[in-house]
């Protein structure tokens, strides 16, 4: 389930530019070297920069930004040039007062009750239903 954002590049200068596009994981390029005249502009679907991201990288499912930069290396001359680049992602997450419940010894035909806490951390809506396992000892 990779999602993708395009970016038009234009060159500016009076000269050819000639460069390479440098990015680590979770992000992606689709391409990485690009050639543009003077004045240029790489504006059509199959020549613009398409920067790639695949939130399956994020192991833990917590909702978060991950932010890095591109490095931009330019053929026959030293200098490098960054562009930050951020993705955020969500996942349906709660926050639980409790980490463990735990209820001691509860005689038959009795009852106990436990209030715990439970925060919506996301920026989605959540819906859960709970059930009780019963243990196969």
């Amino acid at each position: 389930m990779m999602t993708s954002k395009e970016v038009a590049v234009t060159n500016a200068c009076e000269q050819n530019v000639n460069f390479t596009l440098n990015i680590a994981p979770p992000f992606s390029l689709d391409n990485s070297t690009f050639f543009l005249y003077p004045k240029e502009s790489k504006k059509q679907k199959s020549e613009v920069i398409k920067i790639n991201f695949d939130p399956t990288l994020k192991y833990d499912r917590m909702s978060g930004i991950i932010k890095t930069k591109m490095r931009i290396d330019h053929e026959d001359h030293p200098h490098k040039e960054f562009v930050d680049i951020e993705a955020e992602f969500c996942f349906p997450n709660l926050k639980i007062s409790e980490k463990k419940l735990d209820f001691g010894c509860i005689l038959n035909h009795t009852s106990k009750r436990k209030k715990i806490q439970m925060k919506n951390t996301s920026v989605m809506e959540i819906f859960y239903e709970w059930k009780f396992a019963e243990s196969e000892e």
